[in-house]
């Protein structure tokens, strides 16, 4: 493994653990919100969206998983 790789598999584990961490975080708590131009909007009132971003994050960790085999 080069150099390049091998900081492109430090920067894709990062973005992983980050990702992963989110997502755990996302799904334990069931009081989520997000602000957007100073609205709260509560996702439990939107679970089609928790759905999306749920199914976005694990998507992502598929993705870099394969990256990173793929280095």
């Amino acid at each position: 493994m080069t150099i390049e790789q091998l900081e492109k598999a430090n920067e894709i584990r990062f973005k992983l653990d980050k990702l992963d961490y989110f997502g755990r975080m996302f799904i334990s708590n069931s009081t989520v919100w997000l602000v957007a131009e100073k609205e709260e909007l509560y996702l439990k009132d939107y679970p089609e969206l928790v759905v999306l971003i749920q199914n976005y994050i694990s998507d992502k960790i598929a993705e870099l998983k394969i990256e990173l085999e793929e280095l």
